[in-house]
């Protein structure tokens, strides 16, 4: 594994969410400004269903899905992930996509907390070289 797969990986987690296990990578600063950025230009209405849309390219993996899982009449076949059949498959999961985002989102929340909490530990008050 080479060292930026090492970096990535240190951002990512398993969550459950709908009943499936899901891997997901946290974003960093740079992806969350874009967002920000993003969601500003757009109407209230409209925020919901691209904040939604944007977290959900945070999800890299789904460890044991089963291809009855995705498609009715599958098989039992654990299926390797695919982004697009992804994306297809969770358009018909609100439930699952909302739980997704929000769970990318306590990933973000959870980092932003770990800066602070070092950065209180700094004896300059700014955040460690690491």
């Amino acid at each position: 594994m080479s060292l930026a797969e090492r970096i990535r990986d240190s951002r990512r987690s398993i969550v459950e969410v709908g009943g499936h296990r899901f891997k997901i990578e946290r974003p960093t600063p740079h992806d969350m400004q874009r967002i920000r950025a993003a969601l500003r230009a757009l109407s209230e209405t409209e925020r919901p269903l691209v904040w939604v849309d944007e977290f959900l390219g945070f999800v890299v993996d789904w460890p044991g899905m089963l291809e009855l899982d995705l498609l009715p009449g599958g098989t039992g076949v654990e299926v390797a992930f695919d982004a697009e059949a992804f994306r297809v498959w969770v358009a018909d999961h609100p439930d699952t996509a909302q739980g997704l985002a929000e769970a990318v989102m306590a990933a973000w929340s959870a980092y932003v907390e770990t800066l602070e909490a070092d950065e209180k530990k700094s004896p300059t008050g700014s955040p460690p070289d690491n």
